[in-house]
């Protein structure tokens, strides 16, 4: 195989040796599926795989930038991660689908291009007793407390479909830090709550 580009012999080890259906490409990041949802290959974890891929099968090529170059080849021959319009909420007991107004939990669809699942399953009898109790303490007004749950539903999405960003202002004690713990529990994503001076 030494007449083919190292980068090309990596791409179609990785890609004979993986199942093709297992992984997808979005703006030049490979995803693959974890039977969830479409997960991130970091692109060092794909560069250590070139790396040592090289090390046992290409060693006379085996250094940082074709193991770069090998990854890159790799994500740019996946298929495309697919998209849909569909409202889901992706939980780990299944993909909870809103349409009219009404909700029902199916399997996970890989054709559905999902990138993420929420830390909790469905449980459509399940009420949240401790949550109601915290942010009605915390925000006496019902209209501030709609649209915060509002705000907190819109996040479930896997799309930023309507634009929105919340930001959370006031003195200590009422409850904004805690919201924001709630809410990176639930995504498993620390960046779900930002400090001003970190974006501005």
């Amino acid at each position: 195989m030494a007449d083919i580009s190292p980068e090309l012999d990596f791409s179609n080890y990785f890609h004979s040796n993986s199942n093709k259906s297992e992984h997808r490409e979005k703006d030049n990041i490979l995803y693959r599926w974890a039977d969830t949802h479409w997960e991130v290959v970091t692109a060092d974890a794909l560069e250590r795989a070139a790396c040592n891929w090289l090390a046992a099968h290409r060693p006379d090529k085996c250094n940082v930038k074709i193991a770069a170059s090998a990854a890159a080849t790799a994500v740019k021959r996946a298929e495309l991660l697919p998209t849909t319009n569909h409202t889901i909420i992706p939980t780990s007991n299944g993909y909870l689908h809103i349409k009219d107004r009404e909700a029902n939990l199916l399997p996970p669809e890989p054709d559905l291009g999902v990138t993420y699942c929420l830390a909790c399953n469905y449980d459509p009898s399940a009420i949240p007793v401790q949550f109601l109790s915290f942010i009605t303490e915390a925000l006496p007004d019902a209209d501030v407390r709609a649209y915060l749950q509002e705000y907190a539903g819109y996040t479930l999405l896997p799309d930023c479909r309507h634009q929105l960003a919340c930001w959370l202002i006031g003195g200590g004690g009422n409850g904004k830090s805690t919201f924001a713990q709630i809410m990176q529990a639930l995504h498993k994503r620390p960046e779900v709550a930002l400090k001003i001076r970190t974006v501005c």
